[in-house]
């Protein structure tokens, strides 16, 4: 992974090397938007055809406004990521009117919940992305004995005993390693989601 997303702040970081132009910012956006957009769009009856050119416009629309983004505290990066997603549902909203989908149409007019599913996905987008950036640095801080008893534990769901053979550690101490990094995560995620907003 480029160096770039390997700083906590990385959405902060996406959105600056993002008005910068970078090629590596870019691609790592749009993998992770373009797949919820299209998920979104097919859910709510969206054609194929449409959703591809939505997608598109709304991303020319973003690395046009992205340079003007500026980070003014806890918020103003999901409240930034919500008006693109507005936009976006008002843009699908003028393509059903233009082509006279009313059954589109009337969906996403009677239906504030579009909308919200649509902010909250990119809302939960944004809040894997700083788990992930959170567990990277845990894992940073502990020894690898700790990672792996954490992840066996939490991720793969095996027992305390099970861990505690594998890694020849007793089961208080695969525990404390999983209270550990736990503890580590929450505490950077509680960071991250000040910072990032």
């Amino acid at each position: 992974m480029n160096e770039a997303y390997e700083s906590p702040e990385t959405s902060l970081t996406l959105l600056r090397k993002l008005g910068e132009r970078n090629e590596f910012a870019w691609e790592e956006f749009a993998k992770r938007y373009a797949t919820f957009l299209r998920h979104w769009c097919e859910h709510w009856g969206v054609s194929s055809n449409e959703t591809e050119d939505l997608i598109q416009e709304t991303f020319l629309q973003v690395l046009a406004r992205i340079s003007h983004y500026r980070h003014r505290g806890t918020g103003s990066f999901r409240a930034w990521m919500k008006t693109v997603a507005r936009r976006y549902w008002y843009e699908v909203i003028k393509q059903a009117e233009r082509r006279k989908n009313v059954t589109l149409l009337e969906n996403l007019r009677r239906s504030r919940l579009s909308l919200d599913n649509l902010e909250s996905g990119i809302d939960l987008l944004i809040r894997q992305e700083l788990l992930e950036i959170g567990m990277r640095s845990a894992k940073a801080r502990v020894d690898m004995k700790t990672w792996k008893a954490f992840c066996l534990t939490t991720l793969e769901g095996l027992s305390g005993a099970e861990v505690a053979e594998r890694l020849g550690m007793s089961v208080d101490a695969v525990y404390m390693a999983k209270c550990r990094v736990q503890r580590r995560i929450t505490n950077e995620l509680a960071r991250l989601d000040q910072a990032a907003g």
